[in-house]
């Protein structure tokens, strides 16, 4: 591990919480979920170039009206405890481009995660939870790749619950995704994302595309536009119903902090 002995600010893990919910305008879980996956993707495609080797795997854990467990684990590329330590632990620190064209790496959306009640990560044989801030990393038994466990202590409406599914489905990424309501296995899906064509339709000019609505049915989306930014949703408009569909792709190699990136962190 490198050592880094140059100046740096430090913010205390009570101020990241105030600091890192003002951000955003969407609840938690949205936001959260859009920075695990897009580390996520970016680790592995790092690591593997076959779509069929990348496992990206999404459980939601709903407790009543107000708590949500979250986890995102994947079998990419890991970060040993030089990233760990100046990489993830650095808040507006997002990495570098790699030769497949990712930028990649938590960035300044990392003070979501870390905003959060609880968190913990677990990537290769290194370990952190935000009650061991300030001490060494814990070492454990080597994982692949990583996995992050979040909590969030936050009310929620079923609206919340399906952008959320609206945007695991609606990216160009295969998710193994499961749902639990108070214990209660809801969704058990291992192809979510439209790597598969997930029940989809075309009637004249409108695409409908069938996602969980309230957890245990389906619905048509009609009208619906979705952006994403290198195959990953960053938003769903919900607009007039008799529009047609669409699923507005755009590239960047730009990172997070820099004036090319096409979209403010707050969406």
């Amino acid at each position: 591990m490198s050592n880094n002995n140059n100046t740096q600010i430090k913010i205390g893990s009570d101020y990241i919480k105030k600091f890192g919910r003002s951000l955003y305008t969407s609840h938690p879980l949205i936001i959260v979920t859009r920075e695990l996956m897009q580390n996520s993707i970016d680790a592995v495609r790092s690591k593997y170039k076959s779509q069929s080797s990348q496992q990206i795997d999404i459980t939601i854990k709903l407790q009543g009206n107000d708590q949500i467990e979250l986890t995102c684990s994947d079998n990419g590329i890991g970060m040993n405890e030089d990233v760990l330590l100046n990489k993830f632990l650095t808040l507006g620190e997002s990495g570098k481009r790699d030769s497949s064209g990712n930028t990649g790496g938590f960035g300044i959306a990392k003070a979501a995660v870390m905003s959060c009640d609880y968190w913990e990560v677990t990537t290769l044989d290194n370990y952190i939870d935000v009650n061991r801030l300030g001490m060494p990393l814990l070492k454990v038994n080597p994982i692949k790749g990583t996995t992050v466990k979040v909590l969030i202590n936050e009310g929620y409406y079923h609206s919340t619950i399906e952008k959320t599914l609206g945007m695991i489905y609606l990216s160009n990424v295969k998710v193994n995704l499961k749902l639990y309501e108070d214990d209660n296995l809801i969704i058990d899906d291992n192809r979510a994302g439209l790597n598969r064509k997930f029940r989809e339709t075309k009637k004249g000019d409108n695409w409908q595309i069938s996602l969980v609505n309230h957890w245990k049915d389906y619905y048509e989306i009609s009208g619906c536009h979705a952006f994403r930014l290198n195959g990953l949703v960053q938003f769903v408009d919900y607009g007039n119903s008799h529009k047609p569909n669409a699923i507005i792709d755009i590239e960047t190699n730009a990172l997070p902090h820099e004036s090319e990136y096409p979209f403010p962190m707050s969406m």
